[in-house]
C-alpha cells in the first residue's frame, strides 16, 4: 500500500469516524481503524458491534486493492503535529505503515468482519425516505433531548422512534414524564410499498454519533427489521435497530382544540430558571422539584413553595392551578422553537387530562416541522 492525501482532509474524517470506536474494554479489532484502498480510494470503516460507520476518501498514487487494521486513537494522535495542508505519504514496511517516512505505525491483516457480530443488513438503498440531513438532524435533536439512555428494563424508551405515515413522518421521544413528537413533512420515498418496513427505533447514543457527524446535503434513511441504514454524500452509518413495541404515543395526546394559554418563550423561561434556583435541581418528579402555574383574576404566576414570579399572558384567562416537574419544564422551554409558546388545556376546567400540550403558537398546516410536547402533570 501506497498512497498520499492531505492530512486535514484524513484527520476529519478519522475524527468523524472514531465517534463510532470504544477504546474502554473492548477487543483490540474493535479500537481500529479499517482502511480499504481500491483504485485510488480509501474507505475508512469503524464498529462497535452495535453501528458501523465508513466514509470514502479520493487519494493519489494506489491502484492495488489492499485492506487492514490500523488503532484508532494511535493513529490521529500521531497525525496531530502535521499541519492541515501538510501532504502524508502512507506506505506498508514490514508489518508497519510509514507515514513520511517518520513515524512507523503497527497495522494488522485479518478478517475484520468474521469477529463482529452485526445485525443482518436487511437493508436497501432501493426502499428508502429522502430528506435534507438539516431536517433530519434538527429533527432527532429536537425529541432526542428528554430520553434517558439508562432505561434498560424499557429498551423503547431508550430510543427516538421514527414512523413514516401517509404525509408526514413521526419522530418522538419520551422518558414516561416529557413526551415530545415532531412531525416532518419535508420528505421523498423511494421504492416504498405496503411490504416496506415503515419505523424504527434508534438508539438514542447512536443519535447523538449521527447529529455530530452528518451535516449538509441529503440523507437516505433504510429501515429494516434488524438494521437502520443512513447514508448522505459523506457518511454510510449501519446500527440496531431496537427490536422492540413503541409505546402508542398519540393516545396520550390532548386534544388540540382547548382554550390556549400563550407566554414568550424568553420571558417564561428566564422566570422559570430563577424559580427553579430554589428547587432540588435534579431530574426526579417529585413534590420538592414542583412549580405552579398559576392563573387568576387574569394574571399568571409562576409558584412554588419559597417565591412566586408573574409572567405576561394572552389567551384564555380561566383560574388555574396546575403542577410540573420545574426542571423537566425548563428543559422543555429550552429546546422548543419558536418565539410565543402555547399551553393546551391548561386549565384544570379543561379536559380533566394529566397531559398537558406545550407547543410553538405560530405552527400551522403549512410549516415543514409541528412540534407537541406533553408534560405529566402530578
Amino acid at each position: 500500500m501506497n498512497f498520499k492525501v492531505e492530512n486535514g482532509k484524513l484527520s476529519k474524517e478519522l475524527k468523524a469516524i472514531k465517534r463510532v470506536i470504544n477504546d474502554r474494554d473492548t477487543p483490540s479489532y474493535l479500537r481500529d481503524f479499517r482502511f480499504e484502498v481500491n483504485q485510488s480510494v480509501l474507505r475508512i470503516t469503524g464498529n462497535n458491534c452495535e453501528m458501523e460507520a465508513c466514509t470514502i476518501i479520493d487519494i493519489e498514487g494506489e491502484d492495488d486493492e489492499t485492506e487492514l487494521e490500523i488503532n484508532a486513537k494511535d493513529l490521529i494522535n500521531l497525525l496531530k503535529p502535521y499541519k492541515a495542508k501538510d501532504m502524508l505519504t502512507f506506505d506498508t514496511v514490514a508489518g508497519t505503515i510509514d507515514v513520511n517516512g517518520m513515524i512507523q505505525i503497527p497495522f494488522v491483516k485479518e478478517e475484520y468482519h468474521d469477529d463482529i457480530t452485526m445485525p443482518e443488513d436487511d437493508t436497501t438503498l432501493k426502499s428508502y425516505v429522502s430528506m435534507f440531513s438539516d431536517t433530519f438532524i434538527k429533527a432527532l435533536e429536537r425529541v432526542s433531548y428528554c430520553i434517558n439512555s439508562k432505561e434498560h428494563d424499557r429498551p423503547s424508551l431508550c430510543g427516538v422512534y421514527i414512523g413514516l405515515e401517509e404525509d408526514h413522518m413521526d419522530f418522538v421521544g419520551t422518558d414516561a414524564h416529557v413526551l415530545v413528537k415532531d412531525c416532518i413533512k419535508e420528505f421523498s420515498t423511494s421504492g416504498i410499498s405496503e411490504d416496506s418496513r415503515k419505523y424504527c427505533i434508534m438508539d438514542v447514543n447512536f443519535v447523538n454519533i449521527v447529529t455530530r457527524t452528518i451535516k449538509d446535503g441529503h440523507i437516505k434513511l433504510c429501515m429494516g427489521n434488524k438494521a437502520i441504514k443512513i447514508k448522505n454524500e459523506s457518511y454510510t452509518f449501519i446500527m440496531r435497530n431496537i427490536p422492540e413495541k413503541y409505546p402508542n404515543y398519540n393516545a396520550v395526546f390532548p386534544t388540540l382544540d382547548g382554550p390556549k394559554v400563550i407566554v414568550d418563550r424568553k420571558e417564561f423561561l428566564n422566570t422559570l430558571k430563577m424559580i427553579n434556583t430554589t428547587l432540588n435541581n435534579d431530574f426526579i418528579a417529585n413534590d420538592h422539584n414542583r412549580v405552579i402555574i398559576e392563573i387568576k383574576e387574569g394574571i399568571l404566576k409562576i409558584k412554588t413553595a419559597k417565591t412566586e414570579c408573574k409572567v405576561n399572558m394572552e389567551g384564555c384567562r380561566a383560574d388555574t392551578f396546575v403542577g410540573f416537574n420545574g426542571i423537566f419544564l425548563q428543559r422543555i422551554f429550552e429546546h422548543i422553537p419558536g418565539d410565543k409558546i402555547s399551553f393546551i388545556n391548561l386549565s384544570t376546567q379543561g379536559t380533566g387530562s394529566h397531559a398537558k400540550l406545550i407547543m410553538p403558537e405560530d405552527s400551522n398546516e403549512d410549516v415543514s416541522t409541528v412540534l407537541t410536547i406533553m408534560v405529566t402533570e402530578f
